[in-house]
């Protein structure tokens, strides 16, 4: 899991909805992503509470997923 406190950088290479869940499954954040030119946009976390959430991005190809362990 990548450790992270305020915010995580997440490479978006088309525009679409990021997804964060807690480790219970339940939807924490949710936001929309638009294309960036340099295909990275950062994700405020600061609002979350510390432990382990995923990160679900669907793409027209793949939907990819990423592990964060959030610590103030």
């Amino acid at each position: 899991p990548q450790v992270v406190s305020e915010r995580v950088r997440v490479r978006n290479a088309e525009a679409g909805n990021l997804l964060l869940y807690d480790a219970t499954g339940r939807l924490r954040l949710e936001q929309l992503l638009r294309q960036s030119s340099a295909g990275e946009v950062d994700v405020d976390l600061q609002s979350l509470e510390p432990g382990i959430y995923f990160i679900r991005l669907p793409g027209s190809r793949s939907v990819v997923r990423k592990l964060l362990f959030v610590r103030k």
